[in-house]
């Protein structure tokens, strides 16, 4: 197994700078992976990547990508959601990285991959004029 971490948001950090990661076991290596999710873009007939939530406060996935989604047997966590009139619903960081691996495994059905529990300590030893 790999340990893999997708970031989500601003990963270069010039724009808003703000991101969240997800960090998972993995049965594919980091090149095997995003081979997957080529494929299983491919299959789906679009790249969640390039497609969604790309612009900034753009955080809605629209319901034509849903319904593209739930027709390859993707769920997308909240699209019951949507209510006369609505073309979009809101996507959580969670759900979007969520998503970027069932596209994975779209691509590559073998592909095993399981959240990493997030119970890290984390302890703030200074340094804060490093960064300027």
């Amino acid at each position: 197994m790999h340990i893999i971490t997708l970031i989500v948001g601003d990963w270069s950090h010039d724009g808003h700078e703000e991101t969240d990661s997800f960090v998972y076991e993995s049965s594919l290596s980091q090149k095997e992976l995003e081979a997957a999710y080529t494929a299983g873009s491919k299959i789906l007939g679009f790249d969640l990547s390039a497609d969604v939530c790309k612009d900034y406060e753009d955080s809605n996935i629209s319901r034509k990508h849903v319904d593209m989604l739930t027709a390859h047997g993707i769920e997308c966590e909240g699209y019951e959601e949507y209510h006369p009139g609505n073309d979009s619903v809101l996507l959580e960081p969670e759900l979007f990285a969520d998503l970027y691996l069932q596209i994975c495994k779209l691509g590559s059905p073998t592909f095993v991959y399981n959240p990493v529990p997030s119970n890290v300590t984390c302890i703030n030893i200074g340094g804060y004029g490093l960064f300027y």
